[in-house]
């Protein structure tokens, strides 16, 4: 059957480290949507669907950032 990976914990990373896991892994960066994208330092706050859960190869997930992290 299709491939099942394991969604990543992705909250608290940068969005270019998340970005980055989330191709490793075999899963696709969907939506990103937040303040802070054009820093370089923005955080991902959320993410859907949340880690831990299985989804199949190639499923988008959505985060939401944060500004920077104080």
């Amino acid at each position: 059957g299709p491939t099942t990976i394991v969604v990543p914990d992705l909250v608290g990373r940068p969005v270019s480290e998340a970005t980055q896991l989330l191709r490793q892994v075999g899963l696709v960066v969907g939506e990103i949507r937040g303040p802070g994208l054009a820093d370089a330092s923005a955080v991902v706050q959320s993410q859907v669907p949340n880690a831990g859960n299985q989804v199949s190869a190639g499923t988008k997930v959505d985060l939401v950032t944060g500004g920077r992290t104080p």
